[in-house]
Parts: structure tokens; sequence; C-alpha cells
């Protein structure tokens, strides 16, 4: 193996973004409907339906396996929904959004411990809650979840002309993605741009390989990615891991096309936001006390930004589309970030870019299956609600930047020029 190396080189200049949107007020989110154009996001909420409806009576079967009083105001379709005009069938459906939002942070099992959004390989209470249940309360949940499709596997599927992204997870789900992608393009066809994105997160305890010899190699290859990055980082993260797959990886896979072209990782720091908080109308507001700011790992949303940012800069113009690699439970959800990130760059506003995510399929079986299911879905149904910040309660952009690798071991800092400022975040109205 080839010692980890980095150096430095110019990033070329990247076009005017803005990568923003402006919360209650986003122009993609929540535009008049008064006109039948629709945004891509109204757009999607419409082609949305079939999740929402399903969701609805996954939503019925959680009350009652366990044991809770149906509330009143129980999230329903209207009747009339499909002779609604475009614009109407928005509103209704919205509503509808905002009523299963506000269920899902009640639930039993809403990911949530005194008061803050837990990582989901820690939510013991919540998985402990599905497992307590009894056999065929767990098989109910299984079948109210088989009509959202949350365990089916999506084909990769990309042109030459097409950028592969490939968002940052912990080590089990940044392998599975990876080992993904290898198997699915055995042809090794070249994406037109190959890009892995990492984040400041600290590793756990859930940051390992279930193959002890294969944990170890990886390991032994993040040390020499830490040694090198020594200047930059004084503790292990998810930045760390990624590249040291990397060079694991294209090591073991000499033939994969990891090794066909160069490999680009972004980093994201991390994130300084206001808190946002859901109201009984199933609407988020901001409060802007600066004693109110907190800070917290990037998000799916965050490194979106970071990804995009360096897919702009690195083609210097739009791309036809972006294959997005992830895996299930997550697919629906984490497309749905990316169009929501997507859809506020300058240049997109015409011509919004298609999102494809594809993906390993899951099980749905253990507690853990089940809950990170659900979860899924909660996480969709929050993303669908037009008031829900994406970006706009950042106080400032996260620290960003973008390396490159030829081939194993040897890692590459694209440098900004110092008089190319960093994109702006839109003020909030």
């Amino acid at each position: 193996m080839l010692p980890a190396q980095v150096s430095a080189s110019p990033l070329p200049s990247a076009i005017s973004l803005t990568g923003t949107e402006k919360a209650v007020e986003d122009a993609q989110a929540s535009a008049p409907t008064q006109s039948h154009v629709l945004t891509q996001f109204q757009t999607r909420v419409l082609n949305s339906q079939g999740f929402i409806g399903d969701t609805v009576q996954l939503v019925e079967v959680i009350n009652d396996v366990f044991g809770k009083a149906l509330p009143q105001a129980l999230p329903r379709l209207p009747d009339n929904l499909d002779t609604l005009t475009a614009p109407e069938k928005y509103e209704s459906l919205t509503e509808v959004i905002k009523q299963l939002d506000v269920y899902f942070h009640k639930s039993p099992i809403h990911r949530v411990g005194q008061g803050k959004i837990v990582e989901r390989w820690n939510a013991r209470e919540q998985i402990s809650a599905i497992e307590n249940l009894d056999d065929i309360s767990r098989t109910r949940l299984r079948s109210a979840l088989a009509p959202l499709k949350l365990s089916d596997i999506e084909p990769l599927d990309f042109s030459d002309q097409i950028p592969l992204v490939v968002p940052g997870a912990a080590i089990p789900r940044m392998h599975l993605r990876t080992e993904f992608a290898i198997t699915q393009n055995s042809e090794n066809k070249s994406p037109r741009l190959l890009l892995f994105t990492g984040s400041s997160r600290t590793l756990s305890d859930i940051d390992k390989l279930l193959d002890a010899r294969s944990n170890r190699k990886l390991h032994f290859y993040m040390q020499c990615i830490i040694e090198a990055f020594n200047d930059f980082w004084s503790c292990p993260t998810e930045f760390h891991a990624l590249l040291a797959l990397m060079d694991m990886l294209r090591n073991d896979n000499p033939d994969c096309f990891l090794n066909q072209q160069t490999v680009y990782i972004s980093y994201t720091g991390d994130v300084h936001y206001y808190q946002q908080s859901l109201q009984e109308n199933g609407e988020y507001t901001i409060n802007l006390d600066e004693k109110s700011i907190c800070t917290g790992r990037p998000n799916t949303e965050a490194t979106m930004v970071s990804a995009l940012n360096a897919v702009e800069q690195l083609l210097g113009t739009t791309p036809e589309g972006i294959a997005l690699v992830s895996n299930q439970p997550h697919l629906r959800a984490q497309q749905l970030a990316t169009e929501r990130v997507v859809a506020n760059f300058a240049n997109s506003k015409d011509a919004p870019i298609p999102i494809h995510a594809c993906g390993d399929k899951a099980a749905l079986e253990s507690p853990e299956d089940l809950f990170m299911a659900i979860d899924s879905v909660r996480k969709t149904v929050q993303l669908l609600n037009p008031t829900y910040h994406v970006t706009t309660n950042w106080v400032r952009n996260p620290e960003c930047k973008l390396f490159k690798s030829e081939r194993p071991g040897e890692w590459e800092e694209m440098v900004k020029p110092e008089s190319e400022p960093a994109p702006p975040l839109e003020q909030l109205a």
C-alpha cells in the first residue's frame, strides 16, 4: 500500500450559486399555487400522493399496535382529492403532510431523547418499544410498510453525462453503498464525475465493519490517513473513514471503476443553526435568539450543499442530472433532501436538475429494521413539509473542503482562490 499523502492544488473557479432556500417563503417549496405552473417541489408533493396515502394507513397501524387512542385529527386524505385542480390538490396534500409531521413528532417511536434528535443507531428506547410488541403487531407493521417499498432494490443507472454522488454515512452504510456501486457497475462505466461526501461527524461505536479482518484493515488505512492529515483534524471523523475506505477498496479491487477515474471527496464541517420548532398547525418556526444557536454534525442536506457546489465547480456547468447512491430504506428521503437543495441553486431555477436515487435492498424483519423504515418515512414527511427549513436556519455556511485522488494513498486538496468568496446564505425574510 502506498502511504497516504496530501497536497494542494487550485480549485476551478465556481459559477454563481446560492445553495440556500427561503424558509417558509421558499420560492420553490411555497410559491403561490394560483398559477398552474408548479415548482419542482410542488410537483414532487403531487407525485407523492400514493406515498402520503400509504403513510396515513401506516399511522393508523402505529396508533393501534401501541394502544394509543386515535386522535380526532388523525390525518386523512379528502374523498374529493382526484376532482381537484393541481394547485388545489397540492394545498390539500400539504395539509395532510403537516398533520402527519405533527403526528410523527408525538409518536411513541419518534427519534428523540432529552429533547434532542438522537442518531438512528442510538435510538435504543424506540427500538425496544417495537421489540416489546407481540409477533402479530410487528407483522402488522411490516404489512403497513410494504406498500411504501422501503426494502426494494433500485438498480444503479447513469451515463457518461451524469455525475455519480455517494452521500456519506456511518462506516457500515458507507461500505454498503460503495460495494453496491462496484457490483452494479460491473461493466466499469465511467460517470461524468465521481464524488463522495464526508463530514466532521466523529466516529462512534457503529463505525466498524462486521468482518473483523476487513475492519482491522480499514482502521489501518484510517491511521495512515489521520497521520497524513494531522494538520487538519485532531480526531477520527467520517471524512477520515471515507478516504480510508476509498484507499482500501481501490487496492482490493484494482479492476473496478473506482480505479478508472479521479475520485473526489467533499468535506462538510459542523453546522451552526437556529433551532426550528414544529407547531400544532404543522408549520415550522425559527427562534432567531442568539441563545438558541446550536452546533451539530452535518446532515444529508448540509453535505449535499457542499457536494452540489463541488459538482458545479468541477464541471463548470449544470449537469443533465445526478445519480445518487444510497441504500434502503433511505432512498426516498435522500432523494427528496437532495432535490430541496438542488432547487435553490441559482442556475437551476428554470430547469431543476433531475435526481435519481438508487441503492441496495433492505430487510424489514428485526425491530431495528422496522424502526429504521418508520423513521425514514418520518423524515420524508418532514422534507415534504414546505415550511421545514433545509438550510435557511443556518447561522453561516459550514466549512467546506474538496479533495481528489488519482490513485490509492495519494490525496490532494483542491484549494479555492483566496479572492473567491464563499456562496452567501440568503437572509431570512
